[in-house]
């Protein structure tokens, strides 16, 4: 019996899912046919990998390697068997047919043809589905076509004879779909019906979708997309290609068909570049929806999804700064107010007997003090204290639920935001003051800022010249009344001007000064920009009257140049000051990620301030601050730059920048730009050659189940792939924990498995795995942690190689999803305490800073990593002082000495079981050696805890929330 062995290798998008979906559910069928097809899994949509697994493995950097053993059992199997064909099938084989062929010199493969404008069409459907893309259609025409390289290099190497050229489409194929076609080669005659698997999106499922990727909502967005795929009430026959460019782009695709096929040495291609030539294109429809065709949409998902749309609308209300937030409000109102009622019952109806008797407590509360503070004329106080007591009601109604409830309630991202948003407004929310104690805490503020300037400019006994640049908004008035305000304070200064070219001629032409300054545009009078240093402001800020003066006397006096800011705040038509920003001192990251430094700069040194220059030609707009800082960084500048812990401008414009946007207009550096957690940041990640070794050190005492769900956690969840784990098991007892141990060295070859028999000390047994450990990073991982997002290492890798970062720490959530780690701040309790600690996990936090990777003085080694080689220059951790507290703090700032900075990446999130495994310091040896610790802190490190660069001193130290010091 004559033996054959076909292997099918796509190429994508030559509808190998439908292939391997057919023959994957007809295993009893084709082996009737003496047909041996190896199963594998089909997801729910019915795409799979098919056969690579069977003869592949997945290498430890997640690229797929020929098992030989595998292979070979594989064809003894068949050739000792009764079928007379073995078949395979997968997209991955397309990449490694000349490897595949140099092992199985018998198989003969088979591929298919696909016109590539609509394998461009179909692949950008494909990016919307499953991709989250969002940007429109951008069909650019390539010289060549790769994947039909990839043939000619096989042709090249062992000739066309053993290559089966197909062409796809329904007209090509045989009995008109392509299993039957592919059955056809195989010498089986068999009428197929074919279901689509993985279809394309109608036009208007296809838009609907593209809007709805910007929210990130993990299930729902794949319920989305099961759902969309049956949406058949709209335009099916469309192109997202202007039919001018789909004709010119078709023609030339043809041509490099017919120089295919003259290679190839085939006729195969013909009828395929004929029908190019000829065919007309299909609809072109421009990428945008009328509300009719949202809301058609709408209504399709609400029959499909039912109670679910309901919990959908409620994520989606939770949302700012959406693009087309007209159909974000279309979306939300589309919902049936049914669910609406179900849902208030499901939660509410088995304890509503049981809270009544609170409410009216309340109620009667709420009463009482209403009555009492219009007696008292104070409703501003009344509004304050009521919203206080009824969210204390409110949360004691909540503890009321079973557990399994307040889960589910918290789940629900919408009602978890809310409830936060009301406790902050209430005063409740974690100690953060109400808006308007906030404004106070704020005035007390303004009024000590005074008393600290007025102190320190007695001893500046001569002000600097200092020059100012405006950089104009295209808002007249608030750009004038900037020009005016400085213009009264630049004394011996000249004012210049710079933005579109139309207004700055405006402005020269138009804006009447009472002191007889001029305004110069700097394209005119740049070369009087450079003896003097230079102040930048936005368009419709102004400067507080002693700002000059603090500028001039915080330049440093012996640095060639430097840049200096400030702290800014926000000022009403009424001239009230809200709002203080107050930054830390120069922090990179957090300038990538948020653009913060914006407004209120001065520069010194005639270099630097001609590179400003011209790049304030190139970006004339009002980002143009953020961005030539954030370039400042990103260009390795030596220059110095200086903060000032002061709000010396005051924004009277509401600052509207889509940081994303404007950063990557910088993408010319080694960096990849996207959106970050919220619009108002950016994510960045950067881009290396290598992939290094990554050594997770997870110390352990026995507590199976703890370390079980963190390497689980790690092993499955884990995009990042060239890692080891060492685990260190530091005097284990429990049988089921050591047997736990155990199989894992034998099942995983990237896990060891050491001993440390000692007394318990955090610092020796990490140091102990260090010098074991392989990789060129080492990763500090608690055992109770469990990872969260897929790319969790491979962020906090990309950070780490940088040559100026060191420790990099990762977003810890407690289980219900509050943060527990964030960045740690010093001086919390005259030591550390960790940022935003107890915000929920989707909040922002103080100027982003809770969504945007940023720089800290310190992060926790409950899950952190750093070079291998800082770690050894530091000599560890240290384990004669510091055994369990602060040993990660005090290594941290160790690094910073090496000129360093430390990183919090707010991209890589994982849950934290703080302390379960360890337990509380709750007895008198526990405390007293957690005080020596502290004091050790405190000694050695007492002029970081006294001032942190990463914070700002305006800032209280009392919580760990960002409010202003009292």
């Amino acid at each position: 019996m004559t033996k054959n062995i076909f292997i099918h290798v796509g190429p994508p998008k030559t509808g190998t899912s439908a292939v391997q979906k057919w023959f994957s559910e007809n295993e009893k069928l084709l082996k009737e046919k003496g047909i041996y097809y190896p199963n594998h899994d089909i997801d729910d949509n019915g795409v799979s990998s098919g056969n690579v697994r069977t003869i592949y493995d997945v290498n430890s950097e997640k690229q797929v390697e020929l098992n030989s053993e595998r292979l070979s059992s594989l064809l003894m199997d068949f050739n000792n068997s009764h079928y007379h064909t073995l078949f395979l099938s997968s997209e991955f084989f397309f990449r490694g047919m000349i490897d595949l062929k140099r092992h199985i010199p018998d198989a003969k493969f088979i591929a298919y043809l696909r016109n590539p404008m609509e394998i461009s069409e179909s692949s950008y459907n494909q990016s919307v589905k499953r991709h989250f893309q969002q940007r429109v259609l951008n069909a650019g025409r390539s010289k060549r076509l790769p994947y039909i390289d990839r043939f000619v290099n096989y042709v090249n190497e062992y000739g066309a004879d053993d290559l089966i050229l197909r062409l796809y489409g329904s007209r090509y194929f045989k009995n008109g779909n392509i299993v039957s076609d592919i059955l056809n080669q195989l010498g089986v005659e068999l009428e197929v019906d074919l279901p689509l698997v993985n279809s394309s999106y109608q036009f208007e499922a296809l838009e609907f979708k593209r809007w709805f990727n910007q929210f990130h909502l993990g299930n729902y967005q794949v319920m989305v997309d099961r759902a969309l795929q049956g949406f058949i009430e709209g335009n099916g026959d469309y192109s997202l290609i202007p039919k001018e460019q789909y004709i010119a782009d078709s023609t030339y695709y043809a041509s490099v068909l017919e120089d295919y096929a003259k290679v190839l040495n085939t006729s195969h291609i013909d009828p395929l570049v004929a029908d190019m030539k000829s065919a007309l294109p299909k609809p072109y429809f421009v990428q945008d929806l009328s509300d009719n065709q949202f809301l058609s949409v709408c209504q399709y998902l609400q029959k499909s999804l039912q109670f679910d749309y309901y919990l959908m609308t409620k994520d989606v209300m939770s949302f700012s700064n959406v693009e087309n937030a007209h159909f974000q409000h279309l979306f939300i109102r589309s919902c049936n107010r049914k669910y609406r009622y179900i849902h208030l019952l499901l939660i509410g109806r088995s304890k509503l007997r049981n809270v009544t008797k609170n409410v009216i407590k309340a109620f009667v509360r709420n009463l009482r003090f209403y009555l009492l503070s219009i007696k008292t004329s104070n409703y501003e106080v009344f509004k304050s204290k009521s919203m206080k007591h009824v969210m204390r009601a409110v949360k004691f109604l909540i503890g009321l639920f079973p557990k399994e409830a307040r889960i589910r309630m918290r789940q629900q991202l919408w009602l978890h935001n809310l409830y936060s948003k009301s406790l902050q407004k209430s005063g409740l929310f974690y100690g953060f003051p109400p808006p308007h104690k906030l404004q106070k805490l704020y005035v007390k503020n303004i009024a000590e800022q005074h008393r600290h300037m007025a102190s320190q400019l007695k001893l500046v006994t001569n002000q600097r010249k200092i020059n100012c640049l405006i950089v104009l908004t295209g808002q007249r008035d608030a750009d004038v009344q900037t020009i005016r305000n400085v213009s009264l304070l630049v004394g011996e200064g000249k004012l210049f001007v710079t933005g579109k070219d139309v207004l700055v001629r405006q402005c020269c032409e138009k804006a009447s000064l009472s002191n007889e300054h001029h305004v110069y545009d700097i394209k005119q009078q740049s070369e009087e920009l450079y003896s003097s240093a230079l102040l930048v402001l936005r368009g419709g800020d102004l400067l507080h009257p002693q700002a000059l003066a603090m500028f001039s006397s915080k330049m440093p006096i012996l640095t060639a140049e430097s840049v200096t800011y400030c702290d800014v705040d926000s000022m009403d038509k009424s001239g009230k000051r809200h709002l203080a920003e107050f930054y830390p001192d120069w922090n990179p990251d957090l300038q990538l990620s948020t653009g913060y430094v914006k407004t209120g700069i001065v520069i010194e040194g005639e270099q630097i301030i001609r590179r400003l220059l011209c790049f304030a030609q190139q970006h004339n707009q009002t980002s143009m601050m953020a961005l030539w800082m954030s370039e400042l960084y990103l260009s390795k500048s030596s220059v110095e730059v200086n903060h000032i812990e002061y709000c010396l401008v005051h924004q009277t414009l509401a600052p509207v920048m889509q940081w994303t946007r404007e950063l990557v207009k910088l993408s010319h550096h080694p960096i990849n730009i996207s959106i970050g957690g919220s619009t108002q940041n950016a994510k960045i990640s950067w881009k290396h050659a290598s992939t290094p070794l990554v050594s997770l050190i997870i110390p352990t005492k026995n507590a199976k189940l703890l370390v079980q769900t963190c390497i689980d956690s790690i092993v499955s969840k884990t995009t990042y792939a060239h890692y080891e784990i060492l685990l260190i098991d530091n005097n284990s007892d429990d049988p089921e924990a050591l047997e736990y141990f155990e199989s894992l060295q034998k099942s995983q070859s990237n896990i060891r498995v050491l001993r440390y028999p000692y007394l318990f000390n955090y610092s020796a047994i990490n140091n102990f795995a260090v010098k074991h450990a392989k990789g060129e990073i080492i990763g500090l991982i608690n055992n109770d942690v469990e990872v969260i997002s897929p790319n969790w290492l491979g962020d906090m890798v990309g950070h780490t190689q940088r040559e100026d970062i060191g420790c990099v720490g990762a977003k810890l959530l407690y289980p219900d999803t509050r943060i527990q780690h964030a960045g740690v701040v010093m001086g919390f309790g005259g030591g550390a305490g960790h940022a935003h600690k107890y915000f929920p996990r989707y909040h922002s936090g103080y100027l982003h800073r809770l969504v945007a990777t940023n720089n800290f003085s310190a992060v926790t080694a409950a899950c952190l990593l750093v070079k291998k080689s800082d770690y050894e220059l530091v000599n560890g951790l240290n384990e004669n002082d510091l055994t369990v507290a602060f040993n990660d703090i005090d290594f941290c700032l160790k690094i910073l000495t090496l000129g360093r900075r430390n990183l919090y990446c707010a991209e890589a999130e994982l849950f934290h079981h703080e302390s379960v495994s360890r337990g509380t310091d709750d007895t008198l040896e526990k405390r007293q050696r957690f005080e020596n610790e502290l004091c050790y802190l405190q000694n050695t490190w007492a002029d970081i805890i006294d001032s942190d660069s990463a914070y700002n001193s305006n800032l209280t130290l009392r919580f760990e929330n960002f409010s202003i010091r009292e």
